[in-house]
């Protein structure tokens, strides 16, 4: 009679063990499978009312900044004519141009953010179509 009780006890204990092991399994599962949020550090660089394009793809590498006011003026020259992301945090809407700014490359729409199609960014500036 007391092995009896023993082996059900035992029983009883693996059955929780297992229990618990499914248990932890499935709640680390169900934390790893859950994606989090994360925002580029590179988009925390660029100032209010600006826009900046990086030489990098998602935001990395080298920031150039041009404010709206620079934008409207006129055409900027792009350090390194190559950039590969960009965030307009301006209310415009600017594009980037070929080397003798006669093809628009891209357009950057106020408020937005991402890498860009086209890399040829020679130059940045309002958009002339």
């Amino acid at each position: 009679m007391f092995g009896i009780g023993l082996r059900r006890a035992t029983m009883a204990a693996a059955t929780m063990a297992a229990a618990a092991a499914l248990s932890v399994g499935a709640a680390t599962a169900a934390s790893a499978a859950v994606p989090t949020a994360t925002t580029p550090s590179g988009l925390s660089d660029c100032s209010i009312n600006t826009l900046c394009l990086w030489t990098g793809v998602n935001f990395t590498g080298t920031l150039h900044e041009y404010t709206a006011n620079q934008l409207k003026e006129g055409e900027w020259s792009v350090p390194g004519q190559r950039s590969k992301s960009s965030f307009n945090r301006t209310n415009g809407t600017f594009c980037t141009f070929n080397v003798d700014s006669t093809i628009q490359t891209n357009k950057l729409l106020g408020h937005t953010e991402g890498n860009l199609a086209n890399l040829v960014t020679d130059w940045v500036g309002p958009c002339k179509h």
